[in-house]
């Protein structure tokens, strides 16, 4: 008798609630077209247990829900994978568990500047295969950030540090306007997570106002401009030739004009008098 989304919470919760092993991490896949019917629900029960287990996404079907697969996965530090067709199953499931059998870098922690604004907020664990995409604004008045950054993580040997040169980094067009759509992305996202409607809608409306980007709040809107004359403008008159139409032939002038023919009939005329001169 279903008639709804799927209820997976109350089942999502309790897998992901389950007292933790020793040494062991608990690692779920959530096979799912996305059609669910409660996804704040399920976005809270995520939160609550994500250190305790990692959740993976598999959409299905033709049009899965994208948006639920991506956050569900970012919340439960895993990757979202979306099988198109029958034919990619085997494909892209063997893709997603050589992924879980080898994370490479878990518990991830940037030592960016106290006044860096970087998104995700929360950074996933990294994966073979699955790059790691970080968007971070400096505070325009601070100074210039330091030629290597730190990071912090924990792999198969234990905890890890590591310093990232920066030297090679180049300005680019664009970067602006990715870090503003990671930088609403989050706070829509933060909207199922509780948080006050009012401040994340006036923080949306100002970064898309100033970055010129659609969101929930923000839209394009086409204005069409119409010339028209002002009613106290002098008129002027001017003659403009009109333009020969598109593979416009000229047909032949055979005719002698009015001149010569003028010329012929009093030739004719003469003639004429001649003659009945002579006949005379």
């Amino acid at each position: 008798q279903a008639d709804g989304g799927t209820e997976i919470a109350g089942a999502l919760a309790l897998a992901m609630g389950l007292p933790a092993i020793p040494q062991r991490l608990r690692q779920l896949v959530f096979i799912t077209d996305g059609a669910v019917g409660n996804e704040a629900d399920i976005y809270q029960s995520i939160a609550v247990a994500q250190s305790a287990a990692r959740l993976f996404m598999v959409g299905i079907g033709d049009a899965p829900n994208r948006a639920f697969l991506r956050r569900a996965a970012e919340l439960g530090h895993g990757v979202a994978t979306v099988i198109e067709s029958t034919a990619a199953i085997d494909r892209d499931l063997s893709a997603l568990f050589r992924q879980i059998d080898t994370p490479q870098l878990t518990d991830l922690q940037i030592d960016w500047p106290s006044n860096a604004e970087s998104y995700p907020r929360q950074l996933p664990d990294l994966y073979a295969g699955e790059p790691l995409w970080l968007t971070t604004r400096l505070d325009p008045g601070a100074k210039a950030i330091s030629s290597t950054l730190g990071v912090k993580a924990t792999s198969a040997s234990g905890g890890l540090k590591l310093t990232l040169p920066l030297a090679h980094a180049t300005a680019a067009n664009g970067l602006a306007k990715i870090w503003a759509r990671r930088k609403i992305q989050s706070l829509e996202d933060a909207l199922t997570l509780g948080a006050d409607a009012e401040q994340v809608r006036n923080e949306v409306l100002a970064t898309a106002l100033t970055h010129h980007l659609v969101s929930r709040y923000t839209s394009f809107v086409a204005v069409e401009k119409v010339l028209r004359r002002d009613d106290q403008a002098a008129l002027v008159r001017a003659d403009f030739a009109n333009p020969a139409p598109a593979d416009a032939i000229a047909f032949g002038n055979t005719a002698l004009g009015w001149r010569a023919q003028l010329l012929y009939g009093l030739m004719l005329l003469l003639a004429a008098t001649l003659i009945g001169w002579r006949a005379r």
